[in-house]
């Protein structure tokens, strides 16, 4: 038996994952399934873009945020809906919830 530890962002990919001369993947970007609490595959895609923009970026000279901003987009066109859809579940009522729900019910005999 293994125990894991840590924490992992659920919120959904955050609204800009690049600035001049940075580039940012993984669980640092919000990449990471809230469904269920992994990121590595998406570090790993996300990486191999990162890794693809910055070679456009050094072959061309431009670190700028304006030419880094194809990252973004790039990453959101791979998985973008499948995303939103995950997020979603996380608006669906929980057992607990809907424990409580039957119990007060109970009482409205």
């Amino acid at each position: 038996m293994e125990v894991h530890t840590g924490a992992y962002p659920v919120g959904g990919f955050f609204k800009k994952t690049y600035t001049n001369n940075v580039l940012v993947v993984g669980d640092a970007a919000g990449h990471a399934n809230p469904l269920f609490g992994e990121g590595i595959r998406y570090a790993l895609d996300f990486g191999k873009i990162a890794g693809s923009v910055a070679f456009d970026a050094v072959s061309k000279g431009d670190f700028s945020e304006e030419f880094l901003s194809s990252y973004q987009s790039k990453c959101e066109s791979q998985i973008k809906d499948y995303y939103n859809v995950i997020l979603k579940t996380s608006e669906i009522p929980t057992d607990t919830f809907w424990d409580m729900l039957i119990d007060a019910l109970k009482y409205l005999k």
